[in-house]
């Protein structure tokens, strides 16, 4: 959801985690897609392996949020959202968290640094 009087995006999963949401922030890019394969199809985005993810991969067939099995790319986690502000940069905290808790639960987010967000 976009809000354009604070200029920030508003993204949420699902709670049981059935439908997922991926994301790429690098170099001031910011994409996001249900698939990751519509994220390779961006020309900034390179697959390189996440050596760790596939560890898991390979050792529980699954990856744990937010880790993919791409370097550069991550998975909200279920029952999370995703708040990216062109100002304050990114957070994302567990659904339940008003977007205000959201960016300033150090606890509970992870905080990408403003600068890296432009316009695309």
């Amino acid at each position: 959801m976009w809000d354009a009087d604070r200029a920030r995006l508003v993204l949420a999963r699902d709670r049981a985690g059935v439908k997922p949401l991926y994301f790429y922030q690098q170099d001031g890019r910011f994409i996001f897609a249900s698939e990751i394969k519509a994220i390779l199809e961006h020309p900034a985005v390179s697959p390189e392996i996440n050596e760790e993810a596939l560890y898991h991969y390979l050792s529980f067939l699954t990856t744990p949020a937010p880790q993919t099995l791409f370097r550069d790319i991550q998975k909200l986690p279920a029952g999370h959202l995703l708040v990216i502000d062109r100002v304050k940069g990114a957070a994302y905290a567990r659904c339940g968290l008003s977007i205000a808790e959201a960016e300033t639960s150090a606890g509970h987010s992870a905080r990408f640094s403003a600068p890296q967000i432009r316009n695309a």
